[in-house]
């Protein structure tokens, strides 16, 4: 984008040397491309000049340091341009040939520069004011298409969610319905069923489009530990696990799933059978902030999906319920993965 504007600009400076060229050009036989290049510059450098006052100062409303700093440009330019002319310092001669004819008068200086620098000052507030125009219709253009990236995802969500609550609850009902019928013959798998049955409705409602967006931490524990003790019953190989719990855990509230996704990846992606690094869940209240940790001991397999688009899920929740309130840190070394989530109620 800056080369285009470059390229733009560097054209119409050109074309506005030939211009200079063509319309000079019959009225003093002493116009060469030496004074073109010399003369061309300092027009671009007080049409540049304007411009960046006008944008850093004008447009920021700082109107009367604006005006006090034109002012003063005016002042060191047209002192460049008598320096130049008149104090020795056109060593080929040039200017003196083609501008300075007869005897020097103030009057005629001061006309001259007043008409070059109101030419070139139009110049800039025009310049100015287009883009203006242009980056506040791109602006737009923007915010419409971040509205329209934004419905659309919310579209593309709402339809996920609702779409996926089709089997959850068919599920669940077929899960209670077990649980009824193994009551009398096999309570301990009739429990186990009811057990899954309960986790899954906590599912079930942390998804609905209209539901909550928070649930009471102590709930969200409890559908925590049921997760455990279903693994527990269902793996054939123990699991060691360490869970501490602090705080005033009845009075705050944490969106749905946020703990039990950080435990269900540390099932996932974890090595849990090692008794010396068991899985460490620490939950802890305390003045007014609420602060979860998981760490786990990481798998050896390399072909396991690593943590990702789970936890990228969990963050953007974090944000739209509690903003800069919550944060979400990840440490990840060799062979430990934690995550911590420090929320300020």
């Amino acid at each position: 984008m800056m080369n285009k504007k470059w390229k733009r600009h560097s054209l119409y400076w050109l074309f506005y040397a030939v211009y200079y060229v063509v319309i000079n050009w019959w009225q003093n036989v002493a116009m060469s491309l030496w004074l073109v290049l010399l003369t061309v510059p300092y027009f671009a450098f007080v049409f540049y000049s304007v411009y960046y006052l006008l944008e850093r100062y004008f447009g920021r409303g700082r109107y009367l340091l604006g005006t006090l700093l034109l002012l003063l440009f005016y002042t060191v330019s047209g002192t460049l341009v008598y320096v130049v002319l008149h104090g020795g310092f056109d060593p080929y001669g040039v200017y003196e040939r083609y501008l300075l004819t007869g005897s020097f008068q103030w009057s005629g200086f001061l006309n001259s520069m007043r008409e070059i620098h109101l030419l070139f000052t139009i110049g800039a507030v025009l310049y100015y004011l287009h883009v203006g125009k242009v980056r506040a219709v791109e602006e737009k253009l923007a915010e419409a298409e971040r509205r329209l990236q934004v419905e659309q995802e919310r579209r593309q969500y709402e339809y996920s969610a609702l779409a996926s609550q089709v089997s959850p609850h068919l599920l669940a009902n077929i899960f209670h319905s077990w649980s009824h019928k193994l009551r009398a013959k096999m309570p301990e798998m009739a429990r186990q069923v009811a057990e899954t049955y309960q986790l899954m409705t906590f599912y079930i409602k942390a998804q609905e489009p209209d539901g909550p967006m928070t649930v009471l931490l102590q709930d969200e524990i409890t559908a925590v530990e049921r997760f455990i003790e279903i693994q527990r019953e269902t793996r054939t190989q123990p699991v060691y696990i360490n869970i501490t719990k602090a705080g005033n855990l009845f009075g705050y509230a944490i969106p749905p799933t946020s703990l039990l996704s950080l435990v269900k990846n540390a099932f996932k992606h974890g090595d849990l059978q090692d008794q010396r690094y068991p899985l460490e869940i620490c939950v802890e209240v305390t003045n007014n902030q609420l602060s979860v940790t998981v760490k786990n001991q990481k798998r050896s397999e390399a072909a396991l999906a690593s943590h990702g688009y789970g936890l990228r899920n969990l963050r953007r929740r974090l944000e739209i319920v509690y903003g800069d309130r919550a944060a979400l840190a990840i440490e990840e070394k060799e062979t430990v993965f934690k995550v911590t989530i420090n929320i300020n109620f």
